[in-house]
């Protein structure tokens, strides 16, 4: 199901946060990137699509969610991969920024063979894929940083997944909220 945060009220996807969120290795990259830019002056946002507006908006989005944010093994595998790309010799400087909020998040594991048996196993990638597998038989909703549609177009018939995207959802609802 794709949200609609501008012109539904948000207790309409309340339903979705009671179980935790499932947040994607984009929006995970954003938050500690940014995080770790303003901590040391650097500029790692920029080697990811994302600004300081894209930072802003998702954190005071996140910050107004009940409930508690969710990774699967396969997103802290993307987020590691990333790191250790992007930060090369300040990979444990970067780890020590986010390691408090990484820690702080639940971590729901996925099953191999789940995964196989899904679907749509081969349209997406591996961390996408384990947070739809992560949802299980309960409504969640599931931040991702995609903008290319391929989630919300999957997933638009399920009434049990709600999609967020960064650039599609919680930029224009920032927009609209603080202007």
């Amino acid at each position: 199901m794709k949200v609609d945060l501008l012109t539904k009220p948000f207790s309409n996807f309340k339903r979705f946060f009671e179980n935790g969120t499932l947040i994607d290795s984009g929006p995970l990259m954003l938050i500690f990137y940014r995080e770790f830019d303003k901590k040391y002056n650097s500029d790692f946002l920029k080697k990811i699509s994302y600004d300081k507006i894209d930072y802003t908006a998702l954190t005071l989005f996140i910050n107004g969610l009940p409930g508690r944010l969710i990774i699967t093994p396969n997103i802290f595998h993307e987020l590691y991969n990333h790191a250790q790309k992007h930060f090369d010799n300040r990979l444990r400087e970067f780890f020590n920024v986010c390691f408090d909020k990484l820690i702080g998040m639940e971590e729901m594991p996925v099953k191999k063979n789940d995964m196989l048996n899904h679907d749509l196993f081969i349209e997406l990638e591996i961390g996408e894929h384990s947070l739809i597998c992560a949802c299980g038989t309960e409504p969640h909703a599931i931040i991702h940083g995609e903008e290319r549609g391929i989630i919300d177009g999957k997933l638009r018939q399920n009434k049990d997944i709600l999609t967020i995207s960064i650039k599609n959802d919680i930029l224009p609802w920032y927009y609209a909220m603080y202007g």
